[in-house]
């Protein structure tokens, strides 16, 4: 696989880092660090002497860059072939950016924590490449001890598509064991009083089992083994209290991307996750 750590100057980045240790040797690994640099902006100022202050914070931040870089690939395993690359731009648009033109296939972040009124209307830059890129994103909230517990949640064919292809990577360097999730959502209203309607639940509960199973059943022929489980009620927080029951190493779920990097809007399934869960939480695509 190729993956992409993103690194800023947070003790979160590094722990991200580290998280690397529980993924298999990828093929390509890429430090990423993007150079925020503010525009000129001194009316007062001649614009030759403005672009000249430009230059000079351009290049402390280039030089703060590099050690960063430095200091994030000496905590990785060693014998990993490790590219260091500095880029100009928006975090969150610079990281997506180069994941879509380099054909990453995972994007690995530390996660830091915002006030819910401030996420929800500007979004942490690991939620927001959560949110838009086209690839699959760890996000790593805190230390990883181990990785040998998943919670996967699969919406529909989709989602279930995506993990299956995912996993035949082998992106884990040791075997896991997964608990397929699927949660089934009834729409509230009248009808669920109605004659039929129990029977039309306990049909549409088998299928949504069923459809766990076989997720279950391919997961099984490739590096894990795969446990089926069906629930009825709001995705998110039947994730969520399934999370804290199981108790999982990583939660995995499936995301649909947005085009640019724009406020988060309520309502995402795996935007609950990130932002309710302190697991690790890998969005697959």
């Amino acid at each position: 696989m190729r993956i992409l750590v993103a690194i800023d100057d947070s003790e979160h980045s590094f722990v991200a880092a580290r998280a690397l240790s529980h993924l298999a040797v990828p093929e390509r690994l890429v430090l990423l660090h993007a150079l925020d640099v503010p525009a000129p902006a001194y009316p007062m100022i001649m614009p030759e002497v403005a672009q000249d202050l430009y230059r000079i914070v351009e290049r402390d931040m280039r030089e703060d860059g590099e050690r960063l870089l430095n200091r994030a690939a000496s905590v990785l395993t060693d014998g990993i072939g490790v590219e260091r690359k500095l880029e100009i731009g928006t975090p969150a648009e610079v990281i997506v950016s180069f994941a879509a033109q380099e054909r990453i296939d995972l994007i690995v972040m530390g996660l830091r924590g915002l006030s819910p009124t401030k996420e929800i209307l500007v979004g942490s830059v690991s939620h927001r490449v959560a949110s838009h890129a086209s690839n699959a994103v760890l996000t790593v909230p805190e230390s990883m001890p181990r990785l040998r517990k998943i919670l996967l949640a699969v919406e529909g064919q989709d989602d279930a598509y995506r993990a299956i292809e995912f996993f035949m990577k082998k992106p884990f360097k040791e075997p896991t064991d997964v608990e397929v999730l699927t949660v089934l959502s009834l729409p509230h209203g009248r009808w669920a009083q109605e004659s039929g309607s129990e029977a039309l639940k306990e049909m549409a509960f088998r299928s949504a089992q069923h459809f766990a199973e076989n997720i279950a059943a391919r997961l099984s022929t490739v590096q894990c083994c795969a446990i089926p489980v069906a629930k009825i009620g709001s995705p998110a927080a039947v994730i969520l209290e399934r999370a804290e029951a199981l108790q999982p190493d990583l939660i995995m779920v499936g995301a649909r991307s947005r085009k640019a990097p724009a406020p988060f809007l309520l309502g995402s399934v795996s935007h609950k996750i990130l932002h309710m869960s302190h697991r690790p939480v890998l969005t697959i695509r």
